[in-house]
């Protein structure tokens, strides 16, 4: 497939700071795995008497208890990017593979008072479409926020590798948190010919190539996880980033995709800024949108 995966959405979380009660010392020893260990990682948290959070119930206590004057404990991105995920932790989904939408049910209402009131009622702020998280987190205001990888050489810079973990989603009682997965696409023109094409079909074939995909992979610049075999992927975060894609869900790439960003968002802030029904607003968002899909099927 001629693509570059990345995994658009993470929960990422310092090591120090709020995140513990103490500094971590040697907290590169768990910075440099050759696979996956988190049992490492989750040791270290041991030693300074931080409990990583496995559930979102946890997290959301961890946020509480780690929430003091103006450090807050996460700050989370309520964007409809980053949220219309979570209806996998009600063991819900937003759309049918048609697009036709389906979210209007007990999972819905499930995601909406169990994800962001609760959230809400536990004292955790969010923002929705800003870089208002993003901008505490560099600060060192806040200790759990959720981003994606392009952000990955941003925090590396200005948190640190030492003070940077990505975290696998949190478990829910009907499922998990979980973020969109994206990918980068290669096209060829159809109306391509002779050398054209083949110029075309090579550069493409370049990209596939592991040389190529080692260069999008340094987490600095492009941050890709590589998509062709044979790409040694030993960057801890990268390794910590694979482990959060299991629980991620595809990106839906079709026209209907377009119908849903406006009645989400609208649906989210009617819910948590002015207290409107959940079953209520998930009905009207499902209208908006039925009523958007039908016009991008020019029925």
């Amino acid at each position: 497939k001629l693509e570059a995966h990345k995994d658009d959405a993470m929960l990422a979380r310092r090591l120090t700071g709020i995140a513990c009660d103490a500094p971590i010392e040697n907290a590169e020893t768990a910075m440099q795995p050759s696979a996956p260990r988190l049992g490492d990682i989750n040791a270290l948290f041991d030693e300074a008497g931080y409990e990583v959070p496995t559930t979102w119930e946890e997290l959301i206590a961890s946020a509480v208890e780690n929430t003091e004057g103006d450090v807050q404990g996460a700050f989370l991105e309520a964007g409809p990017f980053f949220s219309m995920p979570h209806l996998e932790a009600c063991g819900g989904k937003l759309m049918e593979e048609n697009g036709d939408p389906a979210f209007n049910n007990e999972a819905g209402v499930c995601w909406m008072e169990d994800i962001f009131l609760a959230a809400q009622e536990a004292g955790i702020e969010g923002t929705i479409n800003t870089d208002d998280d993003v901008n505490l987190f560099v600060a060192g205001k806040t200790g759990i926020i959720i981003d994606g990888l392009w952000n990955l050489g941003k925090f590396i810079e200005e948190v640190g590798e030492e003070n940077l973990v990505i975290d696998p989603w949190p478990d829910t009682p009907q499922g998990n948190m979980s973020g969109y997965v994206q990918t980068e696409n290669l096209y060829l023109n159809a109306n391509a010919t002779g050398d054209d094409a083949a110029a075309g079909l090579a550069f493409m074939e370049f990209f596939l190539s592991p040389e190529a995909q080692a260069i999008m992979a340094d987490p600095t610049k492009a941050a890709h996880l590589p998509s062709v075999q044979g790409v040694e992927v030993s960057d801890p975060f990268f390794l910590q980033a694979v482990t959060a894609f299991e629980k991620g869900i595809p990106f839906p790439v079709i026209p209907e995709m377009g119908a849903y960003w406006g009645p989400i968002e609208t649906l989210i802030r009617s819910v948590v800024d002015e207290g409107a029904d959940p079953a209520e607003a998930l009905a009207t968002a499902e209208e908006s949108v039925a009523a958007a899909i039908a016009e991008i099927r020019g029925e």
